[in-house]
C-alpha cells in the first residue's frame, strides 16, 4: 500500500461524503415561504433513511451474523439491536427535551421551530453515524483496487445528495439561516472522510464485520425512530398527506437507484 494509493483512496471518500454539500445547498434556492418543500423534503428523507434500514443495512448484518450464529441468533440480535437504537433517541429525547431557537425567521410557532431544528440535529446526528462506514467502505475498496474505490465513491456520493436536503432544509426553515443549514449537511457528510482515516490509522482488524454488522443494526433503529417520530409528522404538519406520502415514495425510488448503482 503506497503513499499515493492511501492518498487518493483519502480523496475518494472525501469526494462522496462532501457531496452531501450538493443537496445541503438547495436552502439557497429555497424560499422560508415555499412551506411545501419544507413538508416534501422531510417526508423525502423519511423514505431515504426507512429504505436504506430496511433495504441495505439490515439485510447486510442479516447475511453476515447468519453466516457466524445462524440465523436464529442472528435475528435475534439485530431485532434486539434495532429496538436498542430506537431506545437510545427516545432516551436522548428525555434527556434534552427541547432545544431553544434564538435567532431566525422560519416557521412562525416557537414549538414548531424548535422542533424542527431538533429534527435536522437529529437527522444530521444519524446520517453522520451512517457515513462513518461509508468512509471505511469507500477507502477499502480505493486501496484494494482503484476503478473499484471510483465506482463506490461515485455511487454513495449520488445518495449523499438528498441526505444533504434532509438535513439542510429542517435547520433552514427552523433558523431562516441558510448557511447554517449548509453548515450542518457539511457536518454530516465529513463523517465520511473521517470513517476513511480512522480505518487508516487506527481501526486495523478491531473493526471486524461482526462489529460492523451491529452498528447498522443500532444506526437502522436510530434512523427509522427519527423518520417516524419526526420526519413523517412534521411533513404532515406543514403539508398534506398526499405530499407526505408522494415524498416517501420518492426518497425510496432514489435511493433505490443509487443502491442498484452500489451493487
Amino acid at each position: 500500500m503506497t503513499d499515493s494509493t492511501v492518498c487518493m483512496a483519502l480523496l475518494l471518500s472525501l469526494f462522496a461524503g462532501l457531496s452531501t454539500c450538493i443537496g445541503g445547498a438547495v436552502v439557497f434556492f429555497s424560499d422560508l415561504k415555499n412551506i411545501r418543500f419544507l413538508a416534501l423534503s422531510m417526508s423525502f428523507a423519511a423514505g431515504v433513511m426507512i429504505y436504506v434500514s430496511f433495504m441495505e443495512m439490515l439485510p447486510e448484518a442479516q447475511i453476515t451474523l447468519s453466516n457466524l450464529y445462524g440465523n436464529y441468533y442472528a435475528t435475534s440480535m439485530l431485532v434486539a439491536l434495532f429496538l436498542f437504537g430506537m431506545l437510545l433517541v427516545y432516551g436522548i429525547e428525555k434527556l434534552f427535551p427541547s432545544i431553544k431557537i434564538k435567532q431566525g425567521k422560519g416557521v412562525k410557532d416557537e414549538k414548531g421551530k424548535n422542533r424542527l431544528f431538533r429534527t435536522g440535529v437529529l437527522v444530521a446526528i444519524a446520517l453522520a453515524i451512517h457515513n462513518f462506514p461509508e468512509g471505511i467502505a469507500t477507502f477499502i475498496g480505493g486501496v484494494n483496487n482503484f476503478s473499484v474505490g471510483i465506482m463506490i465513491a461515485f455511487a454513495i456520493a449520488i445518495h449523499n445528495i438528498p441526505e444533504g436536503v434532509a438535513v439542510a432544509a429542517p435547520i433552514y426553515y427552523s433558523t431562516g439561516n441558510k448557511w447554517k443549514a449548509f453548515r450542518y449537511s457539511l457536518y454530516s457528510g465529513i463523517a465520511e472522510p473521517i470513517g476513511a482515516l480512522v480505518a487508516f490509522l487506527i481501526l486495523g482488524d478491531y473493526m471486524t464485520k461482526e462489529v460492523f454488522s451491529f452498528s447498522l443494526a443500532i444506526i437502522s433503529g436510530i434512523m427509522v425512530y427519527i423518520s417516524l417520530d419526526y420526519l413523517l409528522p412534521g411533513s404532515w404538519r406543514y403539508g398534506n398527506k398526499k405530499d407526505t406520502v408522494n415524498g416517501a415514495v420518492l426518497g425510496m425510488a432514489v435511493m433505490a437507484v443509487s443502491l442498484l448503482l452500489i451493487n
